[in-house]
């Protein structure tokens, strides 16, 4: 310890001017330099703890207006087909048939019509269907346009032109007449 006392001694001095020179610039650094003295950006961020960080950032700022629609994108590529959907409900009508030229009836494309009864007369074609279900109503709708054919549909038999039917077989008559034009042609009937 002897030895520490000597070194003190001869070099005081030069140890008295290395502590003012090493406190003295930290102190005055400590109590001479402020926020307003740094210049901008000369501080990097990664010298600043989170605190300070978290200062300089201030609060969120107001939402600001939408910008401008971006222009409309390619169109994609076709996607592949769906799976195929369930069968549907059968439809409301009660009967229907396809009338054929001669007063026949296609079986494929009707359902509770029991018989067609083809009638000529002059200037007219009248057809007389039996239909096995009490219906409301008719419609026919030709299955070829003609521009000088008239289709005039009734319930019943307004013309009695169609004879008697057996008896528990029929529950309703309808008729079909063709008028106007010189020939008839095949034609869609449907009941309701």
């Amino acid at each position: 310890m002897s030895w520490i006392l000597r070194y003190i001694r001869k070099h005081h001095v030069a140890l008295l001017a290395l502590f003012l020179a090493l406190g003295g610039t930290s102190l005055a650094a400590a109590n001479m330099i402020n926020g307003k003295q740094i210049k901008p950006h000369s501080i990097p961020q990664n010298r600043l703890t989170n605190g300070a960080i978290d200062a300089l950032r201030g609060s969120k700022g107001a939402k600001g207006a939408p910008g401008a629609r971006g222009a409309t994108g390619a169109r994609g590529a076709t996607g592949s087909g769906g799976v195929k959907g369930d069968t549907g409900a059968p439809g409301s009508a009660l009967a229907y048939a396809y009338v054929n030229l001669d007063g026949s009836l296609d079986a494929a494309n009707s359902k509770n019509v029991l018989s067609s009864l083809y009638t000529p007369g002059p200037g007219f074609y009248l057809y007389c269907l039996q239909v096995a279900v009490p219906f409301h109503n008719v419609v026919a709708t030709q299955d070829e346009f003609s521009s000088t054919t008239h289709l005039e549909v009734a319930k019943g038999d307004p013309l009695t032109s169609c004879g008697g039917h057996a008896p528990g077989q029929v529950r309703g008559d309808a008729t079909v007449e063709f008028s106007g034009g010189t020939k008839q042609g095949r034609f869609w009937v449907i009941f309701n």
